[in-house]
């Protein structure tokens, strides 16, 4: 969490996959970071006007952002009375805790939610549950309780932002729609090992259709995006069920467990076997 050190004084809790801190006022450089975690910043008073991506974005009181890993930020200016509060998860804790649920995905690098009053609270008091748990630190199974809750911010986050897709989806353009089908499609198929062109073909579409569609809509080709709901499922086979690698391949639509070991070894950095042994530990 080193690229959160200008910030130590505000930290609650940080660990290998999550970071926790409250009442930040955001006075700080304008230094640029790129944080290797998925970053949520909560604006509970004021406002603030960022860089995220060379793209300016304003928050205000009920904002959310979120930022995917590796995204660069930097704060430009804030009000005297801004106060916000920020979570990271690293990635690979992002996809055991949303397991087989990949619409987090759907966003692109940054997203920002403007909060109703109620998901508000709501979101206000699953983070304090969070805290309240942090500060106990004799409370037994505190870090399951932690994780559960995490859980529930970030499904809670899914649930706004693809309530959020589904509202702007009625003025979409046919790309747009055409690519909520291909995500649709993605889900339905449970993450199935296809090509670009068998997926195309489930849409009624060309592969090149699809990837003019991607690059539309998206910041990843069609390829990136099943790989994506390939690996969600893997790593909810592999924790939640007692089937053999082998079988795993198979049920994914792998030729062989050569090849799958390799595609998971590319995407993840570690065999199917050891995958399966930290998550088991996580």
């Amino acid at each position: 969490m080193s690229d959160l050190a200008e910030a130590r004084d505000y930290f609650d809790y940080a660990d290998e996959h999550i970071a926790v801190l409250s009442g930040i006022p955001l006075v700080m450089s304008h230094k640029k970071y790129r944080s290797h975690f998925l970053s949520i910043l909560f604006c509970k008073r004021g406002r603030a006007t960022m860089m995220v991506d060379n793209e300016e974005v304003l928050l205000q009181t009920c904002d959310v952002l979120l930022l995917n890993s590796n995204v660069v930020s930097s704060l430009e200016q804030s009000s005297d009375d801004a106060l916000f509060d920020l979570i990271c998860f690293s990635p690979f804790l992002v996809k055991t805790l949303l397991l087989n649920t990949i619409n987090l995905w759907h966003i692109k690098r940054k997203a920002i939610v403007r909060m109703s009053e109620n998901m508000n609270e709501r979101l206000a008091s699953i983070y304090g549950l969070i805290i309240a748990n942090i500060r106990d630190g004799n409370m037994p199974l505190r870090r399951e309780i932690i994780l559960t809750l995490s859980r529930a911010l970030l499904l809670s986050l899914v649930s706004s932002f693809q309530s959020l897709a589904n509202s702007h989806e009625e003025g979409d353009n046919g790309s747009q729609r055409l690519f909520n089908r291909f995500l649709n499609t993605l889900t339905e198929q449970k993450g199935k090992y296809l090509s670009v062109r068998q997926y195309a073909s489930l849409l009624g579409i060309s592969a090149k259709h699809l990837s003019e569609v991607c690059r539309d809509c998206s910041e990843d080709t069609p390829k990136k995006w099943i790989a994506k709901f390939v690996v969600s499922n893997v790593f909810f086979l592999l924790r939640t069920s007692n089937m053999t690698v082998g079988a795993i391949s198979k049920e994914l639509g792998f030729k062989s467990i050569s090849h799958f070991g390799v595609f998971i070894k590319r995407n993840v950095g570690l065999s199917p076997a050891k995958l399966r042994d930290k998550l088991k530990h996580l």
